[in-house]
Parts: structure tokens; C-alpha cells; sequence
């Protein structure tokens, strides 16, 4: 309870000596659970993320956690290893056997992570039939034209731009209007604008009020999550 207070209290120094002593005492049950849930919430916050990480996965050591809590911690460890790009670490994490106890919603975005860590690290086939996988599933009918989405993102990482556009285009038919369809139109503006940009410049105009030609920066990508 003094750690927590001093945590809430905004002392994260002192919180941080007092879950050691804590730690140190090797102590069970609810008084472990509760030094390791806020020992990974400091690291987190202080910026360690592998150490934060390390916590999470001795919590999920404990025993009589609950399949919910369970399935909710190794969605907070799949984050922090997809932060530090380790990919197995990460899908491990997020398509662990509990999660089939969370709604839909939150099924799909462990899914989604799963996906993404494939092509994270370069499973560029293996993500698109796990897209494909999930496409089916009437679970995630609503997430279609996010699912489809992803498979244009692999096929995008497979160089097969033909294939990614095709896809990419369907996405706004799906799901006009939505966040997942203004990816898609960036996507393939983005695509386009690279093309531009690695095209041979026009020649210049001896003209002097003749129009510059210039190449748009690219832009940074939208946010995964």
C-alpha cells in the first residue's frame, strides 16, 4: 500500500525502492501480483520497455489469475515487445489461448498484431494467410475491410504493388468513409507520389514565368495503433 501511495503521489523514486524491498522479501499471492502490475507500470512509464516486458511475463507466472486478467496482461507484454521489435515475442503475446475470452473487438486486435509482427518480420506469405484465415471468420465480418487492408500491406511488402493497389482499392467499397478506407487512399497516394518522385524531372522552361515542377515530400505513415 506505501508503494502505490507514493506511485499515486507522483514520487516514483521512493515507489520504485519500495516494490523492491517488496520483491525482495519474496512475497505470494495478491502482495506479488500487485508489486510485479505496478513494477511493469513504473518501467513502462520510465521508459524501459524490455524491463517492463520482464515484468509482465513473471506476473503471468503467477497462478489464479483469472483467463480475462491473463489474456489482458499478455496484450500489455505483446505491445511492449512490439515496441522493441521482437516479433515472435510479440505474436506469442498477443495469440496466447486466453484471449478467446475477450470480445470480438479485442480478439481482432490481437489478430491484427499477429499480422503485423509477421510482416514485421518479413512473413510477408505467412501474414497474408493469416489475414486470409481470419477473413473468414464470422467473428470478424465487420473487420473485413480492415483484414483486407492488411493483406494489400503484405502484398505492398512483397513488392507485388499490382496486387496491394487491387486490394487497397476494394478497402473504401467495403468500408467507405472510415478510418481503415483513408488509409487505403493514402496507401496508394503514397505509392504514386514515390513514383513520382524517382521519374526523371522534366526539363526545365527558357520561359521565365514557365512553372517549376516539384516533387511532394513523403509523408510519415499513419499510426499502427
Amino acid at each position: 500500500h506505501r508503494a502505490k501511495a507514493l506511485y499515486l503521489g507522483n514520487q516514483t523514486i521512493k515507489a520504485r525502492i519500495a516494490v523492491q524491498e517488496i520483491l525482495k522479501r519474496n512475497p505470494k499471492g495478491e502482495i506479488l501480483r500487485e508489486a510485479l502490475l505496478l513494477a511493469a507500470r513504473m518501467e513502462v512509464e520510465g521508459d524501459s520497455t524490455a524491463a517492463g516486458l520482464a515484468y509482465y511475463e513473471k506476473l503471468l507466472q503467477e497462478k489464479n489469475l483469472t483467463t480475462e486478467t491473463r489474456a489482458n496482461l499478455h496484450w500489455e507484454a505483446a505491445k511492449l515487445a512490439y515496441q522493441i521489435q521482437q516479433w515472435e515475442r510479440a505474436r506469442f503475446h498477443a495469440l496466447s489461448s486466453e484471449r478467446s475470452a475477450l470480445p470480438d473487438k479485442f480478439q481482432f486486435r490481437n489478430e491484427r498484431m499477429g499480422i503485423l509482427c509477421r510482416y514485421g518480420g518479413k512473413q510477408f506469405n505467412e501474414g497474408i494467410d493469416d489475414a486470409k484465415k481470419a477473413y473468414k471468420k464470422k467473428a470478424f465480418v465487420v473487420f473485413r475491410p480492415e483484414l483486407k487492408l492488411l493483406m494489400g500491406r503484405g502484398r505492398e511488402g512483397l513488392n507485388d504493388w499490382k496486387a496491394a493497389e487491387k486490394l487497397f482499392r476494394e478497402v473504401p467499397k467495403m468500408g467507405p468513409r472510415t478510418a481503415v478506407a483513408a488509409e487505403a487512399y493514402y496507401r496508394i497516394g503514397d505509392h504514386r507520389r514515390g513514383w513520382r518522385c524517382r521519374a526523371p524531372r522534366p526539363r526545365a522552361s527558357r520561359h521565365p514565368a514557365a512553372p517549376v515542377a516539384r516533387a511532394w515530400p513523403p509523408r510519415p505513415p499513419p499510426p499502427i495503433f
